[in-house]
């Protein structure tokens, strides 16, 4: 048996800027988040935390990837604030805060 104890995930992080342009359909994927884990075959899960910022605006996929749940308009909110979440399989967690860009379409 490994009595090795579980760690926990480490490096939430995105490969690249969370962006979407404005006055895109719900479901525009705005970007992908990652993580590690210290421990080989380790089974990681995203998610966003509810009631946090401005998460009720976006949706994510249990792998990272991260949707719209709105449309936006530039005028009236040019970023966003959204905390995601990402678990292992026994439970062990780490959350960050991410900013959305909302591109201005002229």
């Amino acid at each position: 048996a490994n009595s090795t104890a579980n760690a926990a995930p480490t490096d939430l992080n995105t490969p690249s800027a969370l962006q979407v342009a404005e006055n895109q359909s719900v479901g525009t994927v705005v970007g992908q988040l990652t993580a590690t884990d210290p421990d080989a075959n380790a089974t990681l899960t995203f998610t966003l935390v509810v009631g946090q910022n401005d998460n009720h605006l976006f949706s994510i996929d249990t792998n990272g990837t991260l949707k719209t749940a709105a449309v936006f308009n530039y005028e009236s909110n040019s970023s966003y604030t959204i905390q995601a979440k990402v678990r292992d399989q026994h439970n062990l967690w780490l959350k960050k805060n991410f900013t959305v860009q909302n591109l201005n379409c002229t």
